[in-house]
């Protein structure tokens, strides 16, 4: 083949590599590597696209070959890296990609992966300065602002984090962009850009079904369940086969065999089978709750059994590490260490609502944020990332217990400094301001050492009913212990032994309230949690219903509706069904 022909069936397979086209790319490389074995591009390019078709052990041979060949390619190298660094390999990705920008300092996809990388590590400090010499190199770059964006918000500055996604919501080209710059919008608060943001992103791409399912979830957190019911039906018009958008809209709305989307929703089911997992998951969830509210409960549960099954398959979750996780917090926050340390902090806005997910936290928070004193901030990660400036670098979160034991009186100050700059930012008149994420349940001992006028709520319900909801819901991030019964009844063991240790570690810290005495005796129960807070009496309480504040959580839709005790003693029509649960609860009484 002459040079000329080469070049040209090279930058053919190219092309069909940029559209999509990865057969017809393959196959272009292949000849072009049949004719001259050693052209380096080809042979990176095929590795690439290996990769790019999940055969990664296949591409690495390829990758490196092509580095060996070109061993001054700094976008070989940088390539390589995010390949090793995607397989778990992450010494050798960043020694690759430090080795590119000597290369070429001016690499900017470089310097925004190597900082991509120490933030997947918590490393944010070091990210932000490899995404400011990105911006250095390219003010108008969309990629370093919306990741500066990310390791903002994730340290708890605020403001800095918002200006940041407006910044890459200005750089963003086209809809995709649009969309990540929201979703940091939204996250950060500033609901009304990110819907400018969505808007745009439609004007851009009118078809595009994920803009469309998108802008539904962003209506879902306003409270407008109307709004985001019509964009996820406009989603499924769109693409007829979106499971995804079927998920998103049974959530705020229940299919029954007289709606227009109800044919689609059985012919998706009966493809259920050859979908890929990411779709065939938020399907059979979708089902399960369709069936179960057509009481139809043994259709839905099978449906529930396969939704949980495909999900605990795609994720990765270590219960001994778990287990070991809640002892090392017990070990290390007793009576002495809390006391010992605890700071002089006066301020009495930090309310934590904590306990097992679907335990009626986010009740209980929408009850107290229909108070006017109050601001609910919802599921916010602020306390674990105000602390990560005095953390090394760490391997995950389950050496946390141990890092923060060698932290100094000094150390803690400044963590409560960043919770309380957050604050300030979040809702500067607020007497008080909640945080409801579950997860702070491992966090009281800390929360009682920072901010001694904190108030702790610990939220509790029927063991069965509150794992069956865990396990009926397709969380949107965390939670791996709620997708296979036995593992779901035992987390719930190691959660009420650590809630065991809080009340003799801090006797009388917490306000405990029951999820079942709430939905029995609303009033009574909504007077002792606005008198925990020492603030007085508002009926506006009683109507939590009607706030129109934003809800993030799972429970977005049922926080719209008045009290309902529907779910009390829900675990009862799944009894034969729940017995690995049941057995795992009751396995150490």
């Amino acid at each position: 083949m002459k040079p000329e022909e080469l070049r040209s069936q090279l930058e053919a397979a190219v092309a069909a590599h940029q559209r999509g086209d990865l057969a017809a790319a393959e196959q272009g490389y292949r000849t072009v590597l049949t004719a001259a074995p050693a052209q380096p591009e080809a042979v990176h390019f095929l590795g690439l696209l290996l990769h790019q078709r999940g055969r990664s052990a296949e591409a690495m041979p390829w990758l490196r070959h092509a580095l060996a060949l070109a061993p001054t390619n700094h976008l070989f190298k940088g390539n390589l890296a995010g390949v090793l660094q995607q397989c778990g390999q992450g010494e050798e990705a960043e020694r690759l990609y430090r080795e590119a920008l000597e290369l070429n300092p001016a690499y900017i996809g470089g310097h925004i992966s190597l900082g991509l990388m120490y933030a997947s590590r918590g490393d944010h400090p070091r990210a932000l300065a490899e995404f400011a010499r990105a911006l250095a190199l390219d003010p108008d770059s969309y990629h370093a602002w919306v990741s500066r964006g990310e390791s903002l918000q994730q340290l708890a500055r605020l403001p800095e984090a918002v200006e940041a996604y407006r910044r890459a919501a200005a750089a963003a080209d086209g809809a995709e962009q649009l969309l990540g710059a929201a979703l940091g919008l939204r996250d950060t608060g500033q609901l009304d850009e990110a819907e400018l943001c969505h808007r745009q992103a439609l004007q851009r791409a009118p078809y595009d079904a994920a803009a469309e399912s998108n802008f539904g979830n962003l209506f879902a957190v306003r409270g407008d369940l109307a709004a985001a019911e019509e964009h996820y039906r406009r989603a499924i018009e769109l693409k007829p086969d979106y499971a995804q958008a079927y998920f998103n809209l049974t959530d705020v709305k229940r299919l029954t065999p007289a709606d227009p989307l109800w044919p689609g929703l059985m012919r998706l089911a009966e493809r259920d089978a050859t979908l890929p997992a990411d779709e065939a998951i938020p399907l059979h969830f979708t089902l399960a709750r369709t069936w179960e509210a057509l009481k139809e409960p043994a259709r839905s549960f099978s449906h529930l059994e396969t939704g949980n099954r495909l999900k605990r398959a795609a994720i990765s979750y270590d219960e001994p590490r778990q287990s070991r996780f809640f002892t090392d917090f017990a070990r290390i926050f007793d009576a002495d260490f809390v006391n010992g340390r605890a700071l002089d902090s006066a301020d009495p806005r930090p309310v934590f609502i904590v306990g097992m997910p679907r335990s009626g936290t986010t009740l209980v928070e929408q009850i107290l944020a229909s108070h006017p004193q109050v601001h609910g901030a919802g599921e916010v990660h602020v306390l674990r990332n105000a602390l990560r400036e005095e953390l090394p670098p760490d391997p995950g979160d389950y050496a946390l217990p141990e890092m923060l034991a060698g932290l100094d009186r000094a150390a803690f100050v400044r963590v409560a400094g960043r919770y309380g700059t957050w604050l300030d930012t979040l809702a500067p008149g607020a007497a008080r301001i909640t945080n409801k994420l579950p997860g702070n349940m491992v966090f009281v001992g800390l929360v009682a050492l920072l901010y001694p006028q904190a108030k702790i709520i610990h939220c509790s319900r029927e063991p069965l009913d509150t794992c069956l909801s865990c396990y009926s819901k397709l969380f949107s991030t965390g939670h791996p212990f709620a997708y296979e019964q036995g593992e779901l009844g035992r987390f719930y063991r190691m959660y009420d032994a650590l809630m065991v240790h809080w009340r003799s570690a801090l006797p009388g810290r917490m306000l405990e309230l029951r999820y079942e005495e709430l939905v029995e005796d609303l009033e009574t129960q909504a007077q002792r949690l606005v008198a925990h807070l020492d603030l007085p009496w508002d009926e506006a309480c009683l109507r939590f219903h009607e706030s129109s504040r934003v809800v993030r959580t799972a429970s977005l839709a049922q926080v719209r509706q008045p009290i309902y005790k529907d779910s009390m003693g829900r675990w009862k029509r799944y009894e034969k069904e729940l017995a690995p649960l049941i057995a795992a609860l009751k396995s150490s009484q």
